[in-house]
């Protein structure tokens, strides 16, 4: 094969070397690509044997076939296959799809093309040599198949079809009876009744067939099987003189395969030995039950043990080795609990071999990809071994045939399993990560993590746990499962201090603390980091998350200190931390944000008061440096800007208003510099400078054009905040002369309107918010709007244009505080009106109707109660008074009212009895 792998690349390029060859030779070639495992280059050569001669189909199409199984595309191949005439060749590729179809773990697709050749050869036998040979091999190999799967009586059927035509070698024919008498027998054991009989009865007839056929291996295995079918039979005295008869024939047969080197478990004597066991066993019962004496049943129990020893020892390979083990073991059970005897026989002597052995079955049903037969086989192995390192890489497979099965349940099962008994097993550990890997790349997040949280429990002191609870802390974080991703960054850094992925668990632990507000938390964890960590742009990172930290939390000396630290770290020559040139760059933009925090915590510190202006000199300089030292950066505005307010806050009031004028200069194009008066406006009321805001707005007015109108808008706010309802008016009018944009010519209009209002010029009150309201009916402030309104057509005692406002609020109050604050100005214009009865009825309603439990309105039941008891008075309806004057005393004991309450409800009981 090897010269037509040369032939291939040879230095004549592609299939020159061939060129020569007839078709048959072509397809011989073709047929040998397939085997090296090169299928698309073995197609190439039908496809050109075929264009050269096209009348080759038929012939083509057996190699296409096998190029087809060789790609694993199966269901092509089988409809290559009933496109086919009946014959020789498409048997041939049936079966070789079949095969393949068993190589990839697909077993029911393997059988049912197998039952269709039996099915479609029937009970004849085949003339044709090819076929013959194809249907003995077909036959052997399903039997095969079928018996790895467990399925016994599926391969007694296979194997039996073969038997009845038989085999070119005489050796061949009676090794396949002793394997059929063997299952047969094995049938037999697990059935009942009449089945049980038929089945026993079978094996006997083939093991006396194999007999009469000479003697060798397969006649001392024929002994052995008839007298484990004798002894199923019942009869136990008949499988011992079986034994006696022939039990020195079996030794001489096993010397003589020994000496042949052929495998120990191949020796009759394995299953001749372990029925002397079995037999030693129901002698031990049944002395047991007669209530035989110590003396009697031990010798017979030594017997028992000797036997399965050697049968476990010298043939553990054999399909006895793993049962011998376990009755073995329950002997010596049975000695030391039953009888307080120390028991000598170590079945761990041999056991690597046996258990080895044992487990192959199953190892080879797991390679071949059938992973319902490989757990049901693991699992039964298991039952007989469930210690040692085999049945521990038995377990590994077995959690993993579960993965692949989608079997959840048991394979989370298994994996608990493994971290529990088997923990710090390195097997064990690998089994757990790959089945981990496997649910990872499904997708499966749950059972992914439970597989790894396994590994974690049960190896934590295995070389890849830090860096897979890395991974999985950063899995978590990505999915927002924050609390989990902690949970395994704190396992790394309380676990493994010495691993690599340490330092970034720890630092993943501040930024997560950091960027939930847990300041103090994050700066514990930092400040460990910094600790540790090299010097380099991370530990200069670290450290400003520090002072950032503190500073969030208002501790501004400890922050300040923070930052110069950092600043000293990278003002020193050949500072560490830059000793990469790609630090240099980050760690200066991190310097330049120090320096400039530096004069933003000294303008904060509040602590101790007696040293406040010292502290502000401090920041005023920390700015002055920082814009000597940094004039281009982004900051620098905001630092003239802070510097100037600080100014203020220390009463320099022209060295603030010159700082402002510098900002406007030398950033215009920033948002501070854009804004530099209105910054001076908005800091002198930080400071309640009220003088210092109204002359700095006082000079934008000069040049108004200069600002905008969303500055004006903010500048007409700021003034509304503090009642200077006098500057109001020019703000919000620029806004109304410069923008049409409608949030701001709303807002300007209200503002305008409270501030009329405020200052009593209410005729300017009711015509701006009348035009407000007229504009804009779905005006966010609209039912404040129409409140001051009511207000000023009030104070103009318009109050008919009043009352019809107030209906205009109640018949759309969009909720009952809004109804209520309508209905008490309603009872007010009332009473104002004269109609005194009206009124009270109003405010009676409100405080009746409404509950003086609800915070939203209890002001206004409270008042409404008041002024209902000033009409009562002043109507003279005295014993309604009491009613009312009860009602405000249980309801408002701590009432703002409650002296004069008193008080009238005492002048009320007077006036009614006089």
């Amino acid at each position: 094969m090897l010269s037509i792998g040369w032939s291939v690349w040879g230095t004549g390029g592609p299939w020159v070397a061939q060129a020569a060859l007839d078709v048959g030779e072509e397809f011989s070639f073709a047929s040998g690509l397939v085997e090296l495992g090169f299928p698309d280059y073995a197609n190439r050569v039908v496809e050109r044997v075929l264009r050269q001669h096209p009348d080759e189909q038929d012939r083509a199409t057996r190699i296409r076939g096998e190029i087809l199984i060789a790609q694993r595309n199966f269901k092509e191949a089988e409809a290559l296959v009933r496109e086919m005439p009946a014959g020789t060749q498409r048997f041939a590729l049936q079966l070789q799809i079949a095969n393949g179809y068993y190589g990839v773990g697909q077993t029911e697709e393997a059988r049912r093309l197998y039952e269709d050749f039996f099915d479609a050869i029937g009970d004849t036998v085949p003339e044709d040599p090819e076929l013959l040979k194809f249907f003995q091999e077909g036959a052997y190999r399903f039997g095969q198949m079928l018996e790895q799967v467990g399925d016994r009586s599926g391969a007694v059927e296979a194997y039996q079809r073969l038997l009845a035509i038989g085999l070119e070698e005489e050796g061949a024919t009676r090794r396949l009876m002793a394997d059929v008498a063997r299952l047969l027998l094995r049938l037999g054991r697990d059935a009942s009744g009449a089945q049980r009989e038929e089945y026993l009865d079978q094996a006997f007839e083939l093991c006396e067939e194999i007999q009469f056929g000479g003697y060798d291996l397969w006649f001392g295995q024929s002994i052995g099987i008839m007298a484990h079918v004798t002894l199923a039979r019942g009869d136990e005295s008949g499988a011992r003189e079986l034994l006696r008869r022939y039990m020195s024939d079996l030794n001489r047969l096993d010397r003589i395969l020994r000496e042949q080197n052929v495998p120990a478990s191949m020796s009759p004597v394995a299953s001749a030995r372990y029925l002397l066991g079995e037999l030693y066993e129901k002698q031990i019962e049944e002395m047991r039950e007669q209530g035989a004496g110590e003396s009697d049943v031990l010798p017979v129990i030594q017997r028992a043990l000797t036997e399965f020893y050697n049968v476990f020892g010298r043939y553990g390979a054999s399909e006895w080795g793993s049962e011998a083990a376990t009755r073995g073991r329950a002997l010596v059970t049975l000695l030391e609990e039953e009888y307080g005897r120390q028991v000598n026989i170590d079945f761990g002597e041999h056991l690597g071999s046996a258990v080895q052995a044992q487990f192959q079955h199953a190892d080879g049903l797991f390679r071949q990809s059938d992973y319902e037969a490989a757990v049901t086989a693991y699992l039964r192995v298991l039952n007989s071994f469930p210690e040692g390192e085999p049945s521990l890489r038995a377990l590994a497979n077995l959690l993993l045939s579960y993965v692949r099965l989608e079997d959840d349940l048991y394979a989370l099962m298994v994996a608990q399993y493994l971290a529990e008994r088997f923990a710090g097993e390195e097997v064990g550990a690998r089994a757990l990560l790959l089945a981990g890997r496997e649910y990872v790349e499904k997708g499966d997040e749950e059972m992914y993590t439970a597989m790894f949280d396994a590994y974690f429990e049960g190896f934590p002191e295995h070389e890849r746990v830090p860096a897979l609870l890395f991974d999985m802390a950063q899995r978590q974080e990505a999915a927002g499962e924050t609390e989990a991703a902690l949970a395994y960054y704190r396992r790394i850094v309380e676990n493994h201090p010495r691993d690599r992925n340490f330092l970034r668990a720890l630092f993943a632990l501040a930024m997560q603390a950091h960027g939930a507000g847990e300041y103090e938390q994050a700066v514990e964890w930092l400040t460990r980091y910094v600790a540790e960590v090299a010097p380099g742009h991370q530990r200069v990172r670290a450290q400003f998350l520090i002072a950032d930290s503190q500073q969030r939390q208002g501790a501004y000396q400890q922050a300040i200190q923070a930052y110069g630290q950092l600043l000293r770290w990278l003002n020193q020559e050949d500072a560490p931390d830059n000793a990469r040139a790609e630090d240099v760059e980050r760690n200066a933009r991190l310097a330049q944000r120090a320096a400039f925090f530096v004069g933003y915590c000294f303008a904060r510190l509040r602590e101790p008061a007696e040293r406040i202006p010292a502290f502000r000199d401090r920041a005023i300089t920390s700015y002055s440096q920082f814009l000597e030292r940094y004039p281009d950066s982004s900051l620098a505005p905001t630092a003239m800007r802070d510097k100037g307010a600080v100014q203020l806050e220390l009463g320099r009031s022209d060295e603030a208003a010159a700082t402002f004028e510098r900002l406007a200069e030398e950033y215009p194009e920033s948002e501070e510099g854009r804004s530099a008066l209105f910054a001076l406006v908005s800091s002198a009321f930080e400071i309640d400078r009220p003088d210092i805001a109204q002359d700095a707005f006082g000079r934008m007015m000069r040049n108004p054009e200069d600002y905008s109108a969303e500055e004006f808008t903010r500048i007409g706010q700021l003034m509304m905040d503090n009642q200077l309802y006098d500057d109001v008016i020019p703000a919000y009018r620029r806004v109304m002369e410069t923008t049409e944009e409608r949030r701001m010519i709303e807002l300007a209009k209200f503002g305008l309107g409270t501030a009329y209002h405020q200052r009593g010029d209410h005729e300017d009150a009711i015509r701006t918010l009348k035009a407000l309201i007229e504009r804009f009916p779905n005006t966010p402030y609209l039912f404040d709007a129409r409140f001051l309104l009511v207000g000023s057509l009030r104070a103009q005692e318009q109050y008919r244009e009043a009352r019809r406002v107030l209906g205009d609020i109640l018949l759309v109050a969009p909720d009952n505080v809004t109804n209520q604050r309508a209905q008490f100005k309603l009872a007010e214009i009332q009473r104002l009106e004269g109609d005194l009865n009206t009124a009270l009825a109003t405010f009676q309603r409100i405080a009746l109707l409404q509950d003086p439990d609800d915070e939203k309105v209890r002001d206004i039941i409270e008042e409404s109660l008041w002024q209902s008891l000033e009409l009562m008075m002043e109507l003279e309806m005295y014993a309604d008074v009491e009613d009312v004057s009860v009602q405000y005393l249980e309801d408002f004991a701590r009432g703002q009212y409650l002296e004069e309450v008193r008080r009238m409800r005492a002048d009320a009981r007077r006036r009614a009895v006089q």
